[in-house]
């Protein structure tokens, strides 16, 4: 009996499309995991598929992420080179396939480099798409999380799954106050004293990656600073984000809200 099922499992894995992810910090993995469990199926890197796996299952979705050179992360660097070995052959003419591309638009041009090679690469072959490349931008304000969840239900349509319940879950219990008292005398954040930023100067270059930016601090009346010393700055919301925010959440700016750990 147990030899039994064990070759039922295999047959009906054998029926649902690979899962496989190519990650650097965790994010690629957390995807592949959540989509793999949806489908009932196990989700694996890159490096660990074959072309004769993708060849059986005729079916595959990878998530990809981009390292800031535009390189593939290791656990699928060796898959990108056996798909390069081999994109002449066109061998995947019965293969269905998705990719999800993960990057960040900070790095421009190496921005989801890797992924937007995997997804020619699989074209070469004569792979055909289930969706068009789609690529998710980690330094948006969710980290491409809302992005993620719309790819997750577009798959899921083109594969006649059920729509997973999949979204964005408050860590926190939210309540208007009616101790209001907190507008007339604000209290200091706990940990950190007011000072005024009275000189900023860019060190680098406008179209540079990264910024280096100097500030000139004045500090508050009584505290002093010694070379080598660590400052934690807490900046103030911008007022027009602020309103923003407040406008589309139809927030009276008078409300004060309570925030406990759900």
């Amino acid at each position: 009996p147990q030899e039994s099922a064990q070759r039922s499992n295999e047959k009906r894995t054998a029926s649902l499309p690979i899962v496989a992810y190519g990650s650097n910090g965790g994010r690629s993995i957390r995807y592949a995991r959540l989509l793999a469990t949806l489908m009932k199926t196990p989700s694996k890197t890159l490096n660990s598929i074959t072309i004769n796996d993708i060849r059986k299952r005729k079916m595959c979705v990878f998530i990809c992420s981009t390292d800031n050179s535009g390189e593939a992360p290791s656990n699928a660097s060796l898959f990108f080179d056996m798909l390069e070995s081999t994109k002449e052959n066109k061998d995947f003419q019965e293969v269905r396939f998705a990719i999800l591309a993960l990057g960040s638009s900070t790095y421009k041009e190496n921005y989801c480099k890797a992924g937007k090679k995997l997804n020619e690469l699989m074209k070469a072959k004569g792979a055909t798409e289930i969706l068009p490349l789609t690529c998710i931008d980690e330094d948006l304000p969710d980290s491409g999380e809302n992005d993620y969840i719309n790819w997750n239900h577009q798959l899921s349509e083109k594969l006649f799954l059920k729509k997973p319940k999949v979204g964005i879950e408050l860590a926190t219990k939210i309540e208007v106050s009616e101790d209001t008292s907190i507008l007339k005398n604000p209290p200091r954040p706990v940990g950190f004293e007011y000072a005024e930023i009275v000189e900023k100067e860019y060190l680098s270059e406008p179209d540079a990656i990264q910024s280096f930016i100097r500030y000139l601090i004045k500090l508050p009346v009584g505290m002093t600073y010694e070379p080598g010393d660590h400052l934690l700055i807490l900046p103030e919301n911008e007022e027009e984000i602020v309103n923003a925010v407040l406008q589309t959440l139809k927030y009276n700016p008078d409300l004060v809200f309570t925030f406990e750990t759900a």
